[in-house]
């Protein structure tokens, strides 16, 4: 079993100063910290994305329910951050039951 979360950062901005250059973005997997995800833009002529970035993933998660919490930006209230979430993929082990009866 396995999530994964992906999604579109800025890569290229002719601001500097702007949340356009600022990813910064938190992971909690049942409530315990499974890691963060930061990016900055670099200074360019226009602003260009980059798609299908992966921010986390986690495999080797028992099968059954879970949440999945994701935070955008930190307690930093000055520092902006933008997070453009694309898809969260999760795999799952589907289990069959089969009942025989003979008579």
């Amino acid at each position: 079993v396995a999530v994964y979360v992906v999604g579109i950062t800025v890569s290229n901005t002719p601001a500097t100063i702007t949340p356009l250059n600022n990813t910064k973005m938190f992971f909690y997997v049942d409530g315990v910290d499974e890691g963060s995800f930061s990016h900055n833009a670099l200074l360019g002529d226009e602003v260009t994305y980059s798609y299908n970035v992966t921010f986390f993933s986690k495999t080797g998660i028992n099968n059954g329910q879970h949440n999945i919490t994701v935070i955008c930006g930190d307690e930093n209230t000055s520092a902006d951050s933008l997070c453009l979430l694309d898809r969260i993929i999760y795999t799952y082990v589907l289990q069959l039951f089969c009942l025989f009866a003979y008579f």
